[in-house]
């Protein structure tokens, strides 16, 4: 008799332990359900918006009217931008999945692989990206440092750090722009494996805003976008401020609490 309760109690602890793994199976295909039914809707709504990109383009080269063509430009990359967020989600989605996800990038875009990066001067914002990733991922600390612009807040914060280092550091790095290219550098992560640029916004004759996907080595892909200002020079990469104040994290560690 004691026997059978055994194996009673253990027959049920089992199912119990059967019925647990199948509801978390249920509800695991529950959420799978919704992903692709998600991603169904993004892939239609971006087949939508092509079509709409195709439509603006005839009527932009219809039309002879200037303040209507750059109104219609302004639509077709307003619909660009958007089928360019679309493919990312979409290939997100697809990771997230399980399924194949080959890598999206922005239409019109030229991919160039990691191995591939050289220093391609500062001509334009395009080029100063490419000679930014290449000497970040080199190291090349000097080269870096002539391709990052401070703007005077971010300067007279980072030459503020700079000053409150040991007379020994200063000498090392030499200016407060070269220990920020040291950082950027020393932060740069190694298993970026191809970029492509997009989408480059002129907010003023010196000053522009560009779109950069970058494909990671894992295959994950995500978009940034940076600043960049003109000098006599060339282009150069603007530093944000909150690098700086990584720096002074770094610099000056919160103390550990006892």
């Amino acid at each position: 008799m004691r026997i059978r309760l055994v194996l009673l109690f253990a027959g049920v602890a089992a199912l119990v332990a059967f019925c647990a793994i199948l509801k978390g199976e249920r509800e695991r295909n529950g959420r799978l359900q919704l992903e692709a039914a998600r991603l169904e809707r993004l892939h239609a709504n971006r087949l939508s918006l092509r079509e709409e990109d195709d439509r603006l383009r005839q009527v932009l080269a219809s039309t002879g009217d200037l303040p209507a063509l750059r109104r219609h430009y302004r639509e077709i990359e307003r619909a660009k931008d958007a089928i360019n967020a679309l493919g990312l989600q979409i290939h997100s989605l697809k990771r997230n999945l399980g399924q194949p996800a080959d890598p999206v990038w922005p239409e019109g875009s030229t991919v160039i692989p990691s191995s591939e990066w050289k220093f391609a001067g500062q001509a334009s914002p395009a080029n100063t990206v490419e000679s930014v990733l290449w000497a970040a991922r080199a190291g090349d600390v000097d080269q870096l440092t002539g391709l990052i612009a401070l703007d005077k807040a971010t300067k007279a914060k980072a030459d503020a750090y700079f000053a409150a280092l040991p007379g020994e550091a200063r000498a090392q790095f030499g200016s407060s722009e070269k220990i920020v290219a040291t950082l950027i550098a020393a932060q740069m992560p190694t298993d970026y494996a191809a970029m492509a640029t997009f989408r480059e916004v002129d907010a003023d004759p010196d000053s522009a805003l560009l779109g950069v996907r970058i494909q990671e080595g894992s295959g994950n892909q995500r978009d940034l976008t940076f600043k960049f200002e003109r000098e006599q020079d060339g282009w150069r990469l603007d530093v944000p401020s909150s690098v700086v104040s990584n720096l002074a994290r770094q610099l000056n560690p919160a103390p550990a609490a006892k």
